[in-house]
């Protein structure tokens, strides 16, 4: 059936309202208005209506982008719906066609004996001209001389033993079922009841249903040793009755309670999704995939697996982008989005699962969200329902696991368990002893690995792309041919121009202004455009990776929609009482997770010390004899020449810095509550610094805020490096001595 193109203003509006169109006019006497006001009346798509009622109609591409939109989805769903509901009805059709197909072989012999003997009699009636009566009784008498007929006649009787022969009102009752019923009311009804079980077996049932899947034995064994019933079934009686349970009800049935619901899943049917209507950047598709080879990290070189974010259009499962980052979030997937939306257009929907990098306020927040101001439509698969996005799962398996495998770092389950152990530690020892290793790929070279994985991919005929060519034969397009075959017959993505990609692409935050100020995470930026806004709230745009300026916006409010309005300002930064330098989110990101490794190290330095060290907690008194120096010491010799057993005290070098309080007895260290009395001590005892005081050391020397707080307590930092430099020059060894 044709669908509708032509419209009277009343069927418009009928039809925006139940779309829930906003562009269009939901009544007809502002449809009118709007169709004056556009000049439709003069566009060569409107006509007069013919036939009963008359009056004007326009085309339905004459209205709004939106309404358009709407109506092409709501006329497929419509026919979908159709098609549906035609495909079950045959389905049904078919069924009761074939309803006697359901028997057992038994059945089907009996029904197909007793159809015969039925023949016989009408066959006898139409040659002798007779009746059924007689014609009957003639086929009893010949079924006692004709052995052919007698074993067609036994078989149709269906009874035990060679005494029972068939009788007048039995075949009369055959011919009567075939006529109301036909040939598959001949078939005699089951002897068993198929569906019914012993009483003890839901009570085995419950040993044998669960997730540890035990075996037959083990389950009978713990059923008979809990239930102890009197007469405990066997083996052979059990396995019987899981064959009849997997007849009657589907295998499914044995497997729930010993799998979950993910597992139970692959067992039942499935539904195969068409995409053959769709449009090119209609749907696209995501998911994360956890590289499985290891790489060199770009920031400090040690083996990782990446985390590669991939965009597909599922009309014509063209990659239309990707991004690689440390772990699946909201960064990788908006750069991949961002990748696929300026080089291939704007998606109507994102189809992705429910994982934390799509679940996230940079994509979904209403006025701020990525998702939001491209347009686009974000849908989330159901929970354990991964075969929805099978496309997804075959792409990762065509381009991603056969590329790991070319690394010799590969780490996926088909490993050679000896070769991956042995790769495991020549890398690392190269990485210890050279810093790179060649077992594993650099950052560069992942990268350009995957690109070119992804290039061949799009360039390879797909099975899922299959199209009748000049001759009438199907062939296998490629993504890329697919997606040009489309631009040929008239597609055109919407896209989005360099300028509103600059805009569009920046993340959007709504922040309070302060005195022509405005702050963000840890940064302050400054501008006195944004004076007359102080104590409002502005939405401001930043770069990911250039900390430098900000972007302010006025929010405008439109159809009770909050929005990026008028450009107010793009404010520098000017610095802030905390740091010195401004950082980026992405930075920020790096301080922030190295700061959660450096807490989480800390806590297992202390469980270590204090597994080597239990008895420091079984009592409250010293075991060190310690005393309180009242007369400050400020040189190393005043303290050599004390003679005293208590006497040896680490004083410091510069007279500003403060002297330790706690002396012990002689050849014995103190113990320091704070890192520069560390570094004072090390100072004035340089012949017993240890290996662990020298990392202490370099590690404080390292960070600019550390270097400070040693400064400011009189820590003399020129003595200190040269210190360190003498002794990382020094042989380890003789250190140690």
């Amino acid at each position: 059936m044709r669908a509708q193109e032509y419209f009277t203003p009343l069927e418009v509006a009928e039809l925006a309202k139940r779309l829930d169109v906003n562009s269009v006019p939901s009544d007809k006497a502002n449809l009118q208005k709007f169709i004056v006001k556009n000049n439709f009346g003069s566009s060569p798509l409107t006509r007069n209506r013919s036939g009963r009622g008359g009056g004007v109609e326009y085309h339905f591409s004459l209205f709004p982008e939106e309404f358009v939109v709407a109506y092409i989805d709501n006329r497929r769903r419509e026919q979908a719906e159709n098609d549906a509901r035609v495909a079950m009805a045959e389905e049904q059709n078919a069924l009761e066609a074939l309803s006697g197909t359901a028997l057992s072989a038994k059945q089907t012999k009996v029904m197909e004996a007793r159809a015969g003997i039925i023949q016989a009699v009408k066959a006898y009636a139409l040659a002798e001209g007779c009746g059924n009566g007689n014609a009957v009784m003639a086929v009893l008498a010949l079924i006692e001389t004709d052995r052919r007929l007698f074993a067609i006649a036994k078989t149709a009787n269906d009874r035990a033993g060679n005494g029972r022969k068939l009788s007048r009102r039995t075949i009369y009752n055959w011919m009567k079922a075939q006529a109301d019923g036909g040939v598959a009311s001949l078939a005699p009804k089951a002897t068993r009841d198929t569906a019914s079980f012993p009483q003890w077996f839901p009570i085995f049932m419950g040993f044998y249903a669960r997730p540890q899947s035990p075996t037959i034995t083990v389950a009978l064994d713990q059923y008979i040793d809990k239930a102890r019933p009197n007469d405990p079934p066997s083996y052979d009686a059990v396995r019987r009755c899981l064959k009849k349970l997997d007849k009657v009800q589907g295998t499914q049935a044995r497997y729930r309670g010993r799998e979950g619901a993910l597992a139970l899943k692959a067992r039942h049917a499935y539904v195969l999704r068409d995409t053959s209507g769709l449009l090119p950047t209609s749907v696209y598709t995501s998911d994360g995939k956890l590289f499985d080879a290891e790489v060199q990290h770009p920031v400090h070189g040690r083996p990782f697996r990446p985390e590669i974010t991939p965009i597909l259009d599922i009309a014509t499962r063209k990659c239309v982008g990707w991004s690689v980052g440390l772990a699946e979030n909201s960064r990788d997937v908006i750069a991949a989005l961002r990748d696929a939306t300026v080089s291939h257009g704007v998606a109507a929907i994102f189809y992705v699962d429910r994982g934390p990098g799509f679940r996230n306020d940079a994509l979904d927040n209403a006025l701020t969200g990525f998702c939001a101001r491209l347009g686009t439509t974000k849908m989330h698969s159901l929970p354990y329902n991964s075969q929805a996005r099978g496309i997804m799962e075959r792409f990762h398996a065509t381009v991603f696991t056969p590329l790991s495998k070319t690394f010799s770092s590969y780490i996926g389950e088909d490993m050679d368990r000896e070769a991956g152990h042995k790769a495991h530690k020549n890398s690392r020892k190269d990485l210890k002893e050279f810093g790179t290793s060649a077992l594993l790929p650099t950052w560069v070279e992942f990268i350009q690995s995957v690109e070119k994985s992804i290039n061949d991919y799009n360039e390879a005929p797909h099975s899922g792309l299959r199209v009748r060519n000049a001759q009438g034969r199907k062939v296998e397009q490629t993504p890329n041919q697919s997606w040009d075959a489309a631009v040929i017959n008239g597609f055109e993505a919407v896209t989005v121009n360099p300028i509103e990609a600059d805009q569009l692409f920046r993340p959007v935050v709504r922040r309070r202004t302060n005195r022509a100020m405005v702050s963000w995470i840890g940064n302050s930026y400054f501008d006195l455009g944004l004076e007359p806004f102080h104590g409002t709230d502005i939405l401001v745009g930043y770069d990911v990776r250039d900390a430098t300026k900000m972007w302010c916006y006025e929010i405008d409010i439109v159809d009770g929609e909050e929005l990026p309005g008028k450009l107010i300002c793009v404010a520098a930064f000017e610095g802030n009482k905390e740091r010195y330098v401004p950082y980026s989110m992405e930075q920020k990101a790096i301080e922030d997770r190295l700061k959660g490794r450096e807490r989480r190290l800390q806590v297992h330095m202390d469980e270590v010390q204090a597994e080597a060290a239990p008895n420091r907690f079984l009592t409250g008194e010293a075991n060190i004899p310690f005393s309180i120096v009242e007369k400050q010491v400020t040189t190393i010799d005043a303290v050599t020449n004390d003679t005293s057993p208590l006497s040896k005290v680490a004083a410091p070098q510069s007279p500003s810095a403060p002297a330790l309080k706690i002396v012990r007895a002689k050849g014995e260290r103190p113990r320091f509550s704070e890192d520069y009395e560390l570094a004072t001590w090390c100072l004035n005892n340089p012949e017993k610094v240890t290996e662990k005081d020298r990392s202490l050391l370099l590690t404080l020397t390292r960070s600019k805020s550390d270097l400070e707080y040693l400064r400011i307590n009189g820590v003399d930092l020129e003595s200190l490096r040269g210190l360190l430099r003498a002794d990382a020059t020094t042989p380890k060894k003789q250190r140690q001595e």
